[in-house]
């Protein structure tokens, strides 16, 4: 017996009451299309005006009555032999009134009402909500230790190493030894963790995430790039009309360290000075310069910036110098590395030891310099030289520095010794190295680096001083001489600089909703995303994951009398069927695919069959574009690959391109390599959209530079080609495609029950499911098949008429 309650009352559902045949309607293409997961089952009704249903109703065919249906939430539910079959909320379309038949006088009136049900709210939720409205935890202020921490396991936020498409200046290209270049606090992006932020999409709506593929360590190793808003009311090309400058110097300055180490940049100050940082702005001595609004004022008293117009201001600080240093470790040197602009800005960046410690490889009668780092005065050291032959001799040492000859013969090791208190000696503990013969402890280093200052909001009553600035990290009497190169200029933008705090909405500013997240990352991996509301949970697996292999006998349940059709699948589909990403992702990539006339992260593949649609059936990434890496970007770290953004060649300036990549952690790098700011170590941060294990530089591989990465022994890659050894993501549709293209779908009908049809919508049912194998016997002959859609249900005589698919 049928029953129809709308908000928890029976309604009158008079004699000819027929429920209709979709009520049970289920198609497999909704786990497929996340966006369709909004939209649920509507069925519609006609109940007949009663007492009852009239005042269920809010009398809604009185014209005068005081209460809307439809101004408020109306739950309904239809009931089947005492299971709730279906239920959702209630709308009235319509009252409906027809002449009464047997020619009496007056019409018959009923109502016309809408169930829907299926509709997942989070979905629709999702769709509306902007990616930065997630409520992910995460707050830091962005410094050098910030940015180490983000390296370890459980960061939600991670700063990646980037390389900003560029041309390189003429020196870089032609001298044997270019200046370096350091990391800095700029040369880091934030990427976001993608399990704990479609986590957190999901758990601010009551949702579990379950699967295997979640927990994978594919998943884990996600990240996307990144992106923080700017919220100046003009544009920055407006207003760098406006208020805009390039200032640089006109001579190069020399100056000395005072006692603490400090040399400074004001013209205020006389002793170590090297006068203010820039001296002009005035086109006429350089073409680069110019100073719009005359908003920067330079004079003796100092250099102040003064917009014309109220923004929110960053300054980029480019500074070229050459500095005295003395090798303070084996990571790095002490030089003139740090500058202070004002109140909380203060910038340390490093200049790491460019000399390769040979204490692994030592020559036989070959000139090195021994380094003790800790050596104190008055302390007494040798170095026990032992070759092949078992021969040992020692080489006393009373200096910090001191040049050694290595012994005859093939040397095979050698020891640094202390002496100890009772005049006896024992492997020293600290910190120490052999370097090549030519290296000297004193020497110069010239150093090339752009600083970015945190924005600031200026304007013509608030204006932004350069008068105390200074560098330091040198030792007393150290020189530095500052190029005429240096530039400052101005970046009208609010985008984190250095001590911003950030937290996780700064950093999610993309023009996106959290359905176009969930959907890319659909696209990518061929995901099903089933949604359970009474358990509160969402399953999430690829197509070939999401189904088992629990095997189910229905044969005895097709009814044979009726129809029976098998169509080829094939004639739905497009001959052709491609696997692509939003954009190119840059320079460098459109530099690649010109070069070697491919598009990274591209798939095609024909369908087998010539039934197939005359097109190319094109399944586009609405969010994300693929990225290269670039070695050879840092001197001391060459091998280091870092993801290759930006477009030197386009107007815009940065880089507004959303990016997938997989992270693999910290790396060792080889050992004549370091890693500069903030760590200063022996292993770098490792992040890619694809890797070439072993190649660089060979033809086809895709990576921008022309000696190998360091990276994990094996290639990997997220284009859904195959690419440098490594499979694509295609990988996750072969499969489906190919059964899209050999094989067919039959529609029948099968002898089911209510509770058996509500039961097929729960994967953690026993019994059969949307998940589960079927065994059916159609033509004479018994296949396995998954179900692909319910088509209509036959309430009274409970058949189901249902269309499966072979199995592959």
């Amino acid at each position: 017996m049928v029953k129809l309650y709308i908000d928890a009352q029976r309604c009158d559902t008079g004699e000819d009451f027929v429920l209709p045949d979709n009520i049970f309607n289920l198609n497999s293409q909704n786990l497929t299309e996340v966006e369709r997961q909004q939209e649920g089952t509507s069925i519609t009704l006609h109940i007949p005006a009663s007492r009852r249903n009239d005042a269920i109703m809010g009398f809604a065919a009185d014209p005068h009555a005081e209460v809307r249906f439809n101004a408020t939430y109306h739950h309904g539910e239809i009931e089947c032999d005492g299971v709730v079959v279906f239920g959702g909320v209630v709308h009235l379309e319509a009252i409906e009134a027809e002449p009464i038949a047997n020619g009496s006088r007056g019409h018959s009136v009923s109502y016309r009402i809408r169930i829907t049900d299926g509709a997942d709210e989070w979905a629709k939720q999702m769709a509306t909500t902007p990616l930065q409205e997630t409520p992910l935890e995460y707050s830091a202020t962005l410094n050098g230790a910030t940015i180490a921490a983000s390296w370890e396991e459980d960061s939600v936020v991670r700063f990646l190493p980037v390389y900003r498409d560029e041309y390189l200046r003429s020196e870089e290209q032609d001298t044997l030894y270019p200046p370096q270049r350091v990391l800095t606090v700029g040369d880091y992006h934030p990427f976001i963790a993608v399990k704990s932020l479609v986590e957190a999409m999901f758990a601010e709506r009551g949702y579990a995430i379950k699967g295997n593929f979640w927990q994978s360590e594919l998943m884990k190793s996600l990240l996307i790039s990144g992106c923080t808003a700017a919220d100046n009311s003009l544009s920055a090309a407006r207003l760098m009309s406006v208020a805009g400058f390039c200032a640089g110097r006109e001579n190069e300055a020399t100056a000395e360290a005072d006692y603490s180490g400090r040399v400074y940049l004001s013209s205020v100050v006389l002793a170590n000075s090297l006068g203010n940082f820039v001296e002009s702005a005035d086109k006429s001595l350089n073409e680069e310069f110019f100073n719009n609004g005359n908003s920067l004022s330079i004079s003796e008293e100092g250099v102040i910036y003064r917009p014309r117009v109220a923004a929110s201001v960053a300054f980029d600080i480019y500074l070229k110098y050459t500095t005295d240093y003395r090798i303070l470790s084996r990571e790095r040197l002490q030089g003139f590395d740090s500058i202070y602009v004002d109140a909380g800005c203060d910038m340390q960046f490093g200049i790491l030891n460019p000399y390769t410690d040979r204490r692994g490889e030592i020559a036989a009668r070959t000139n090195y310099l021994c380094m003790i780092f800790d050596f104190a005065e008055g302390e007494h050291y040798r170095i026990e030289w032992k070759n092949t032959a078992g021969v040992i001799s020692y080489t006393e040492i009373t200096a910090r520095a001191t040049t050694v000859t290595s012994v005859a013969g093939s040397a095979a090791d050698c020891r640094l010794l202390k002496e100890q208190a009772d005049g006896s000696f024992a492997e020293a503990e600290g910190d120490w190295a052999m370097y090549d013969g030519y290296v000297e402890e004193c020497g110069t280093r010239e150093v090339e680096v752009t600083l970015r200052t945190a924005p600031e909001a200026l304007s013509p009553q608030h204006a932004k001083e350069f008068i105390r600035m200074y560098m330091y990290g040198a030792e007393p009497h150290q020189r530095i001489t500052l190029s005429a190169e240096c530039r400052l200029r101005p970046v009208f933008t609010s985008a984190a600089g250095l001590g911003s705090h950030l937290t996780a909405k700064d950093i999610l500013q993309h023009n996106a909703t959290q359905m176009n997240l969930l959907t890319a990352l659909q696209q990518m991996f061929n995901l099903h995303i089933y949604s359970d509301k009474q358990r509160r949970e969402v399953w999430i697996e690829p197509h070939d994951d999401f189904y088992n292999d629990d095997c189910h006998d229905w044969s005895h349940r097709v009814v044979l009398s009726d129809n029976l059709s098998a169509e080829e699948i094939a004639a739905e589909v497009g001959a052709w069927r491609t696997l692509a990403y939003h954009s190119d992702g840059g320079g460098a990539v459109s530099r690649f695919n010109l070069k070697q006339q491919t598009t990274l992260g591209e798939w095609s593949a024909k369908t087998d069959s010539y039934i197939a649609r005359e097109r190319n059936h094109r399944q586009t990434n609405t969010l994300f574009c693929p990225t290269l890496s670039a070695t050879k970007v840092f001197a001391d770290a060459p091998s280091a690959a870092l993801l290759s953004v930006g477009n030197r060649d386009a107007d815009e300036v940065g880089d507004s391109a959303v990016r997938i990549v997989r992270w693999e952690g910290l790396l060792q790098l080889p050992a004549t390599e370091r890693w500069g700011f903030p760590s200063n170590g022996d292993r770098y941060p490792f992040a890619a959209f694809h890797y070439p294990a072993g190649k660089s530089g060979e033809e086809g591989a895709a990576l921008v530079g022309d000696i190998p990465a360091t990276g994990p022994e094996e290639s990997f890659t997220l284009c859904f080609e195959d690419r440098d050894a490594a499979v694509g993501l295609h990988a996750h549709y072969d499969k489906k495609w190919r059964v899209e293209a050999l094989r067919r779908k039959i529609t029948l009908s099968i002898r089911i029950s209510p509770e058996e049809m509500l039961a097929l919508r729960d994967i953690r049912s026993d019994g059969p499911n949307i998940c589960s194998l079927f065994r059916l016997e159609a033509d004479r002959q018994t296949n396995l098949f998954r179900l692909h859609s319910i088509v209509g249900y036959d309430i009274e005589q409970g058949v189901a008429r249902m269309v499966f698919v072979h199995k592959d």
